[in-house]
């Protein structure tokens, strides 16, 4: 539920970079538990969820300033919890939305 409410703050304008509540979120680091989340077995089901949030983070005016969920990024050397984070990522795109209008798996397009 929490990390709904947090995609819900992170999507709350149209441009990431005007979303000022993300600068709590840059001021207030909460990295480590996204990544617990990402790595634990227990919380797997909540990946995808964590990826995406970490992923709209490590976006926010990374041109602007230094990013300190980029930085933190760079210097993970758990692979295991890497791995999660881009699979989990991955699968959590990996549905796309067809010409009508029809939530579609994108596998078969990404094999042809």
């Amino acid at each position: 539920m929490v990390l709904q409410l947090i995609s819900v703050i992170q999507t709350a304008t149209d441009n990431l970079n005007a979303n000022t509540l993300l600068e709590y979120f840059m001021i207030h680091n909460i990295f480590e538990a996204l990544m617990k989340i990402i790595a634990e077995p227990e919380t797997s089901s909540l990946a995808a969820d964590a990826s995406a949030i970490l992923v709209v983070f490590c976006n926010y005016a990374k041109y602007e300033k230094q990013n300190p969920y980029l930085m933190q990024l760079s210097t993970v050397s758990d692979r295991p919890a890497l791995l999660v984070f881009g699979l989990s990522f991955f699968c959590f795109f990996v549905f796309v939305v067809s010409q009508e209008g029809r939530l579609t798996l994108a596998l078969p397009l990404l094999i042809q």
